[in-house]
């Protein structure tokens, strides 16, 4: 530690990169430790054929590694890896490691420096990827595949919304480099919402212009049967058949009234789909029976969701 103690230590003489990088470095992370490791042999330094074989490097460097695997990875050792106050979750320390094997990738050993240059980049990653998975969770919310046509108005509105909320989750999670670092992660995530907005716009125009006929069209049915009911019923002067097929065609146009409103005002979403269940499930029902089969034709889905 006394070595660690001395290497980190901040000179007025020293240039102002050495003395950001030691500042940087006690402030993100909570505790600091080393263990020095001897050379690992003039093959390993030398050599332009090693490709890290076990008998070209030296005995006493092998020795030291015995020590070091089960002080870094022995399970009473393992803890949760913390970076500026903040625990990083599985998929972060993934960045981590991407970002540390392109720095040790190279022929020649990376300066700490450039190390801590690789953290930092890893740091902005995993920030823009936590904001973005804000933004994907509240549009998925009011704009997912499941979720009935909005507005485009109101879509925009609901964008700006998680947008900036994403926004917020970046700029209060810590991150290392810098403004001028940040700021180019920010552009960024700018850059990728926006991409995502306009995926979710067209999904969202798909609903309006492609699959507004699937349930109209039964409750249209449903409408008709209904009135051929009840003439049938009035011309037989079955007065229960005729009571039916009015209170089936009544609720059919109801039905069809709410569900389109529903469509395009975006009010009343629950209601629109379970109305859409509904007349999935019926027309699930009739194409099994009226298939030779008892299958559904060739291209036809029970799954709303491939619908939208």
């Amino acid at each position: 530690m006394k070595l660690l103690e001395k290497r980190l230590e901040v000179h007025e003489n020293q240039h102002e990169e050495l003395k950001t990088l030691r500042r940087e470095i006690r402030s993100f992370f909570s505790q600091l430790s080393c263990f020095l490791l001897p050379h690992p042999g003039m093959k390993v330094a030398t050599s332009k054929e090693f490709n890290g074989k076990l008998t070209d490097i030296d005995e006493e460097f092998k020795k030291c590694l015995k020590e070091l695997v089960p002080y870094l990875l022995a399970p009473h050792n393992l803890q949760p890896k913390v970076l500026s106050g903040q625990t990083l979750k599985a998929k972060e320390l993934l960045y981590y490691i991407q970002a540390y094997m392109e720095v040790f990738n190279g022929t020649e050993l990376p300066v700490p420096q450039t190390i801590l240059e690789a953290t930092a980049q890893a740091n902005n990653l995993s920030a823009v990827s936590e904001a973005r998975e804000v933004y994907e969770c509240l549009m998925e919310e009011v704009a997912g595949g499941a979720r009935p046509y909005l507005p485009p108005d109101r879509l925009a509105e609901e964008h700006r919304r998680a947008r900036d909320k994403a926004l917020h989750c970046f700029q209060h999670k810590k991150k290392m480099g810098g403004d001028a670092k940040s700021e180019t992660y920010r552009e960024q995530l700018l850059q990728e919402l926006e991409e995502q907005f306009e995926r979710l716009r067209a999904q969202n125009e798909s609903k309006s212009l492609l699959n507004m006929f699937g349930t109209s069209a039964v409750l249209a049915a449903l409408l008709v049967v209904g009135c051929v009911l009840s003439m049938l019923g009035d011309t037989l002067a079955f007065s229960i058949l005729e009571l039916l097929g009015k209170t089936v065609a009544l609720l059919s146009l109801g039905a069809l009234v709410v569900w389109m409103y529903s469509r395009f005002t975006g009010h009343m979403r629950e209601a629109s789909e379970i109305l859409d269940e509904f007349a999935m499930t019926l027309r699930t029902y009739m194409l099994q029976n009226l298939s030779p089969s008892g299958r559904l034709p060739a291209g036809v889905t029970t799954d709303n969701h491939k619908r939208d």
